[in-house]
């Protein structure tokens, strides 16, 4: 019974200390954008001529994810857009929420859901068919 005890005891204090297995532990953490579908960045989302002969590329330039303890997160990511040889920077930020379960990850957005997974210091998640991997910084 005492082992029995102890053994509770110290599981409680493994799991205080150091987190659950989901891998997102310490809180906050920030991640940053290191790939997509295994491609460095800048990553060509979009490349397209208009009817006018514009030549227009949407690139991700750079993408920043904080997660925090209370299941909210926020990101910021900065589109490069390159019409007829002019780039253009154009960041965007956005409050989301997340839940975790086992090594699954969901980011939530308002009408959107992506899901991903932790592994380690990496977490990949997957947008409209994209692979995209995060590191832990």
């Amino acid at each position: 019974m005492r082992g029995a005890s102890l053994a509770a005891v110290a599981c409680s204090f493994l799991l205080i200390s150091c987190g659950d297995s989901t891998g997102l532990e310490p809180l906050p953490a920030t991640y940053v954008l290191v790939s997509v579908n295994g491609e460095s960045l800048p990553y060509y989302i979009h490349s397209i001529t208009e009817i006018d002969s514009t030549s227009v590329e949407i690139a991700v330039a750079a993408l920043t994810f904080r997660i925090n303890s209370d299941e909210t997160c926020s990101w910021s990511i900065t589109w490069r857009e390159t019409r007829n040889g002019i780039v253009e920077m154009n960041p965007l930020t956005a409050a989301c929420t997340w839940s975790v379960s086992s090594a699954s990850f969901t980011l939530m957005f308002p009408g959107q859901r992506w899901s991903g997974s932790v592994s380690g210091n990496s977490l990949t998640l997957v947008i409209d068919g994209r692979s995209w991997l995060l590191e832990r910084q």
